[in-house]
């Protein structure tokens, strides 16, 4: 019997939930955040909610102010975040749609008259894993796909969303473009958004395709 080994990296490239929270409020885990990602059964508003928090977790560490969400901007970030599920694919740019071809096309279909926009794009897994680290697929018992770091060693387990979130703004902060975005003292407010990829690109670890659009309005 071979045994299969992948090694796979992560993406990401920088250029409908509305929280009531007043920006200045401190930040509180959203409610299903620990629960377990199920591609079949993905919540988008608790991803969306998951990554919008840890955003403005890490700009309130660099002692920046949290962004106020918007939801214009959540607008924009779905329909980029959509079109890459649809495309398996990270861009900036949606080819399918001219009216929402580029970030300004989307921030203008969204209604928003802004001053500052900036965008951060990636895909991450449904399965918590290390980027480039050898996996080893097999079967579980009920014939369920299952991943380890060795041939026969323990699960990988499925990321919670709030451990999704953690590692794709980590992906973000360790890239100096979208670091400068997340961290930006122009952006005002933050929109996020986050779909299951329609097709499986990466051996069933499963792909989630991320968004966030960072504005000010004019």
């Amino acid at each position: 019997m071979t045994t299969q080994r992948l090694s796979l990296s992560l993406v990401v490239a920088s250029a409908l939930w509305f929280a009531a929270r007043a920006p200045g409020a401190p930040a509180r885990k959203p409610s299903g955040a620990d629960d377990a990602i199920d591609l079949a059964h993905f919540h988008r508003e608790v991803a969306a909610r998951a990554i919008f928090e840890e955003s403005n977790r890490r700009r309130t560490a660099a002692g920046l102010p949290r962004l106020a969400p918007l939801a214009a901007a959540q607008s924009a970030a779905l329909w980029q975040a959509q079109f890459m599920a649809q495309a398996g694919a990270i861009s900036h740019v949606n080819t399918s749609d001219r009216a929402r071809r580029t970030l300004e096309d989307r921030i203008r279909a969204a209604g928003i008259t802004f001053r500052f926009i900036a965008e951060n794009v990636a895909v991450n897994f449904a399965i918590d894993y290390e980027a480039r680290r050898p996996v080893y697929p097999r079967r579980g018992p009920a014939g369920e796909a299952l991943f380890s770091y060795t041939g026969d060693g323990p699960p990988l387990r499925p990321h919670t969303y709030a451990s999704m979130a953690r590692a794709v703004v980590s992906q973000w902060m360790n890239s100096s473009g979208h670091r400068q975005n997340l961290l930006s003292r122009e952006a005002k407010h933050l929109g996020c958004a986050a779909v299951p990829g329609l097709r499986d690109l990466h051996g069933g670890l499963g792909s989630i395709y991320c968004a966030q659009v960072f504005t000010a309005l004019r």
